[in-house]
Protein backbone atom coordinates (compact mmCIF):
# COMPACT_ATOMS: atom_id res chain seq x y z
CA UNK A 1 0.00 0.00 0.00
CA UNK A 2 1.26 3.43 -1.14
CA UNK A 3 2.42 5.42 1.90
CA UNK A 4 -0.52 7.66 3.29
CA UNK A 5 -2.87 6.53 0.75
CA UNK A 6 -5.41 5.68 4.07
CA UNK A 7 -2.85 7.03 6.68
CA UNK A 8 -3.78 10.67 4.93
CA UNK A 9 -7.26 10.94 6.24
CA UNK A 10 -6.27 10.16 9.55
CA UNK A 11 -3.24 12.35 9.79
CA UNK A 12 -4.41 15.47 11.30
CA UNK A 13 -5.56 13.54 13.79
CA UNK A 14 -2.22 11.79 14.69
CA UNK A 15 -0.65 15.25 15.01
CA UNK A 16 -3.24 17.12 17.11
CA UNK A 17 -0.73 17.92 19.62
CA UNK A 18 2.01 19.62 17.64
CA UNK A 19 1.71 23.91 17.71
CA UNK A 20 1.41 24.62 13.60
CA UNK A 21 0.92 28.38 14.74
CA UNK A 22 4.21 27.69 17.07
CA UNK A 23 6.28 26.16 13.85
CA UNK A 24 5.20 29.43 11.43
CA UNK A 25 6.29 31.71 13.61
CA UNK A 26 9.59 30.14 14.10
CA UNK A 27 10.34 29.84 10.30
CA UNK A 28 8.76 33.39 9.66
CA UNK A 29 11.74 35.13 12.46
CA UNK A 30 14.31 33.27 10.58
CA UNK A 31 12.89 33.78 6.95
CA UNK A 32 12.26 38.09 8.02
CA UNK A 33 16.21 37.78 10.13
CA UNK A 34 18.02 36.36 7.22
CA UNK A 35 15.89 37.31 3.88
CA UNK A 36 13.40 39.74 4.91
CA UNK A 37 12.30 40.88 1.54
CA UNK A 38 11.73 37.47 0.79
CA UNK A 39 8.42 36.35 -0.76
CA UNK A 40 8.33 32.32 -2.41
CA UNK A 41 8.39 29.88 -0.45
CA UNK A 42 8.79 25.99 -1.89
CA UNK A 43 7.65 23.97 0.61
CA UNK A 44 8.58 20.14 -0.01
CA UNK A 45 6.85 17.11 2.33
CA UNK A 46 4.11 19.70 2.36
CA UNK A 47 1.59 17.17 3.89
CA UNK A 48 -1.88 18.25 4.98
CA UNK A 49 -1.23 21.85 4.42
CA UNK A 50 -1.01 22.82 8.22
CA UNK A 51 2.42 24.88 7.50
CA UNK A 52 1.96 25.95 3.45
CA UNK A 53 -1.79 27.72 5.19
CA UNK A 54 0.07 29.58 8.05
CA UNK A 55 2.89 30.76 5.19
CA UNK A 56 0.18 31.80 3.34
CA UNK A 57 -1.74 33.75 5.63
CA UNK A 58 1.45 35.47 6.66
CA UNK A 59 1.56 36.87 3.13
CA UNK A 60 3.79 34.53 1.10
CA UNK A 61 3.44 32.79 -2.07
CA UNK A 62 3.53 29.03 -1.75
CA UNK A 63 4.73 26.48 -4.13
CA UNK A 64 4.20 23.15 -2.28
CA UNK A 65 4.91 20.09 -3.07
CA UNK A 66 3.98 16.59 -1.77
CA UNK A 67 4.36 12.98 -3.68
CA UNK A 68 0.43 11.67 -1.99
CA UNK A 69 -2.46 12.57 -3.70
CA UNK A 70 -4.21 11.81 -1.06
CA UNK A 71 -2.34 14.30 1.02
CA UNK A 72 -2.91 17.04 -1.37
CA UNK A 73 -6.56 16.65 -2.03
CA UNK A 74 -6.83 17.22 1.78
CA UNK A 75 -4.55 20.56 1.99
CA UNK A 76 -6.68 22.16 -1.14
CA UNK A 77 -9.94 21.86 0.83
CA UNK A 78 -8.25 22.67 3.61
CA UNK A 79 -6.37 26.36 1.69
CA UNK A 80 -9.76 26.88 -0.15
CA UNK A 81 -9.45 30.20 0.77
CA UNK A 82 -5.65 30.76 0.30
CA UNK A 83 -5.62 29.48 -2.85
CA UNK A 84 -4.56 32.92 -4.77
CA UNK A 85 -1.34 32.28 -2.11
CA UNK A 86 -0.61 28.53 -2.97
CA UNK A 87 -0.10 26.43 -5.88
CA UNK A 88 -0.18 22.37 -4.97
CA UNK A 89 2.39 19.89 -7.09
CA UNK A 90 2.34 16.58 -7.10
CA UNK A 91 5.59 15.37 -7.14
CA UNK A 92 8.29 13.02 -5.57
CA UNK A 93 10.77 15.44 -4.52
CA UNK A 94 13.71 13.59 -5.84
CA UNK A 95 12.00 14.31 -9.29
CA UNK A 96 11.22 18.34 -9.01
CA UNK A 97 10.72 19.80 -12.81
CA UNK A 98 10.72 23.24 -11.53
CA UNK A 99 11.96 26.09 -13.37
CA UNK A 100 11.12 28.60 -10.69
CA UNK A 101 13.80 30.33 -8.38
CA UNK A 102 12.96 30.91 -4.81
CA UNK A 103 14.03 32.65 -1.84
CA UNK A 104 12.66 30.01 0.72
CA UNK A 105 13.15 26.37 0.54
CA UNK A 106 11.16 24.39 3.10
CA UNK A 107 11.27 20.57 4.01
CA UNK A 108 9.83 19.81 7.53
CA UNK A 109 8.22 17.41 9.52
CA UNK A 110 10.28 14.63 9.08
CA UNK A 111 10.64 14.71 4.80
CA UNK A 112 14.38 14.30 5.06
CA UNK A 113 14.45 11.51 7.01
CA UNK A 114 11.97 9.37 4.44
CA UNK A 115 15.43 9.51 2.13
CA UNK A 116 16.74 6.51 3.08
CA UNK A 117 20.05 6.97 1.13
CA UNK A 118 22.48 9.67 1.56
CA UNK A 119 23.57 9.95 -2.11
CA UNK A 120 19.57 11.09 -2.94
CA UNK A 121 19.89 13.21 -0.09
CA UNK A 122 22.76 14.65 -1.83
CA UNK A 123 20.25 14.65 -5.14
CA UNK A 124 17.78 16.52 -3.47
CA UNK A 125 20.29 19.21 -2.02
CA UNK A 126 21.73 19.35 -5.57
CA UNK A 127 18.38 19.89 -7.34
CA UNK A 128 17.16 22.52 -4.32
CA UNK A 129 20.28 24.36 -4.77
CA UNK A 130 19.27 24.78 -8.89
CA UNK A 131 16.33 26.48 -7.50
CA UNK A 132 17.29 29.23 -4.92
CA UNK A 133 18.42 32.41 -5.73
CA UNK A 134 21.64 33.87 -4.13
CA UNK A 135 21.28 33.74 -0.93
CA UNK A 136 18.35 32.15 -0.32
CA UNK A 137 17.34 30.48 2.56
CA UNK A 138 17.22 26.51 3.07
CA UNK A 139 15.10 25.21 6.50
CA UNK A 140 14.57 21.92 6.88
CA UNK A 141 14.23 19.40 9.86
CA UNK A 142 14.64 15.75 10.72
CA UNK A 143 13.89 13.33 13.50
CA UNK A 144 16.74 12.39 15.39
CA UNK A 145 18.82 9.05 16.46
CA UNK A 146 17.55 9.83 19.63
CA UNK A 147 14.15 9.73 18.87
CA UNK A 148 13.79 7.17 15.97
CA UNK A 149 15.91 4.62 17.78
CA UNK A 150 14.33 5.56 21.46
CA UNK A 151 11.03 6.75 21.26
CA UNK A 152 9.90 4.95 18.45
CA UNK A 153 12.27 1.96 17.67
CA UNK A 154 10.22 -1.52 18.57
CA UNK A 155 7.32 0.11 20.36
CA UNK A 156 4.16 -0.20 19.33
CA UNK A 157 1.42 2.00 19.50
CA UNK A 158 -2.75 2.33 19.15
CA UNK A 159 -5.81 4.33 19.22
CA UNK A 160 -9.03 4.07 18.83
CA UNK A 161 -11.39 6.73 17.60
CA UNK A 162 -14.81 7.22 16.38
CA UNK A 163 -14.15 6.81 12.77
CA UNK A 164 -11.00 4.60 13.00
CA UNK A 165 -8.91 3.20 14.71
CA UNK A 166 -4.43 2.18 14.07
CA UNK A 167 -2.20 0.18 15.39
CA UNK A 168 1.23 1.19 14.74
CA UNK A 169 4.57 -1.07 15.35
CA UNK A 170 8.03 -0.15 15.21
CA UNK A 171 11.21 -1.47 14.29
CA UNK A 172 14.67 -0.06 14.48
CA UNK A 173 18.04 -1.28 12.73
CA UNK A 174 20.66 -0.05 15.19
CA UNK A 175 23.58 -1.13 12.39
CA UNK A 176 21.57 0.55 9.32
CA UNK A 177 19.82 3.28 11.70
CA UNK A 178 16.91 2.71 9.52
CA UNK A 179 12.67 2.45 11.23
CA UNK A 180 10.15 0.47 9.79
CA UNK A 181 7.02 1.32 11.07
CA UNK A 182 3.89 -0.74 9.88
CA UNK A 183 0.56 0.99 10.05
CA UNK A 184 -2.49 -1.31 10.25
CA UNK A 185 -5.92 0.74 10.11
CA UNK A 186 -9.33 0.24 10.71
CA UNK A 187 -11.68 2.58 8.83
CA UNK A 188 -15.43 3.09 9.43
CA UNK A 189 -17.32 2.56 6.08
CA UNK A 190 -21.26 2.32 7.45
CA UNK A 191 -21.79 -0.20 9.63
CA UNK A 192 -18.57 -2.18 9.51
CA UNK A 193 -14.84 -1.45 9.32
CA UNK A 194 -12.49 -1.68 6.87
CA UNK A 195 -8.87 -3.01 7.24
CA UNK A 196 -5.96 -1.29 5.57
CA UNK A 197 -1.96 -1.91 5.97
CA UNK A 198 1.15 0.95 5.22
CA UNK A 199 4.41 0.32 5.09
CA UNK A 200 6.55 3.59 5.92
CA UNK A 201 10.71 3.61 6.65
CA UNK A 202 12.65 6.84 7.47
CA UNK A 203 16.58 6.60 8.20
CA UNK A 204 17.95 8.24 11.04
CA UNK A 205 20.89 10.63 9.58
CA UNK A 206 23.21 12.50 11.68
CA UNK A 207 23.97 16.13 11.74
CA UNK A 208 27.82 15.65 10.63
CA UNK A 209 26.13 13.83 7.01
CA UNK A 210 23.67 16.42 6.76
CA UNK A 211 26.10 19.13 7.31
CA UNK A 212 28.71 17.75 4.73
CA UNK A 213 26.16 17.27 2.05
CA UNK A 214 24.91 20.95 2.49
CA UNK A 215 28.65 22.17 2.15
CA UNK A 216 29.40 19.68 -1.07
CA UNK A 217 26.07 21.69 -2.11
CA UNK A 218 27.14 25.22 -1.98
CA UNK A 219 25.18 25.87 1.28
CA UNK A 220 26.85 27.87 4.13
CA UNK A 221 26.33 29.57 7.41
CA UNK A 222 24.58 26.52 8.75
CA UNK A 223 23.09 26.64 12.18
CA UNK A 224 21.89 23.54 13.79
CA UNK A 225 19.18 23.94 16.37
CA UNK A 226 17.28 21.39 19.32
CA UNK A 227 13.16 21.67 18.36
CA UNK A 228 11.83 25.07 18.07
CA UNK A 229 14.77 26.75 19.88
CA UNK A 230 17.84 28.73 19.19
CA UNK A 231 19.57 26.53 21.55
CA UNK A 232 22.35 24.06 20.22
CA UNK A 233 21.12 20.57 19.58
CA UNK A 234 21.56 18.15 22.03
CA UNK A 235 21.94 14.17 21.86
CA UNK A 236 18.53 14.33 23.54
CA UNK A 237 16.99 16.01 20.80
CA UNK A 238 14.01 14.60 19.36
CA UNK A 239 13.91 16.90 16.40
CA UNK A 240 16.41 18.86 14.81
CA UNK A 241 16.28 22.26 12.96
CA UNK A 242 18.90 23.11 9.63
CA UNK A 243 18.65 26.62 8.63
CA UNK A 244 21.36 27.15 5.58
CA UNK A 245 22.27 30.16 3.43
CA UNK A 246 22.62 29.28 -0.59
CA UNK A 247 26.11 30.75 -1.16
CA UNK A 248 26.87 31.34 2.65
CA UNK A 249 30.11 31.48 4.48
Amino acid sequence: MEAYAHLSKMYDYLMDDVDYNQWVDYLDNFIKKHYSNAERILELACGTGNITRGLAQKGYRVDAVDISDEMLTIAQDKLANNLGKVRFIQSDMLELDLNDKYDVVLCLCDGINYITDLADVDKLFSNIQSLVKENALFIFDISSEHKLSNHLGNHTFAENYEEFSYIWENYFDVDERILEFDFTIFQKDGELFRKFHEYHVQRAHRVEELNYLLKKNNFGNIKVYHEMTLRKFVDESERIHFVSINGGK
